[in-house]
């Protein structure tokens, strides 16, 4: 959910206030991801840990069902996705760890 903010905002060629606008997006999270040529199920990275790397196994099921914008069958790729799909895929999210969002 994006949040749009009418701001005033100082021009200092002219001296004066300008109008501008500020849009918040929900903080997004990269994941990388590939499928295991054995099991054929997905090995889930969460690139954007500060201190720990989370690594998790998704069936495939779920996983295009949690990000069905992946659903051409990839086999490996970088992907941004939201907090809430972040955690409908399993990762645990602790104060430290991720950056949680104010936004969403």
């Amino acid at each position: 959910m994006q949040k749009t903010f009418t701001v005033d905002v100082f021009n200092a060629t002219t001296g004066q206030f300008d109008i501008g606008t500020v849009t918040l997006t929900p903080y997004h999270h990269q994941i990388g991801y590939y499928r295991d040529h054995r099991s054929q199920n997905y090995i889930v990275s969460l690139v954007d840990s500060k201190k720990l790397r989370q690594q998790i196994v998704v069936l495939p099921a779920a996983f295009f069902r949690i990000l069905p914008e992946l659903a051409d069958d990839p086999i490996a790729g970088l992907a941004i996705i939201t907090r809430k799909q972040l955690l409908s895929l399993g990762f645990v999210l602790t104060r430290g760890e991720v950056t949680f969002d104010a936004v969403s």
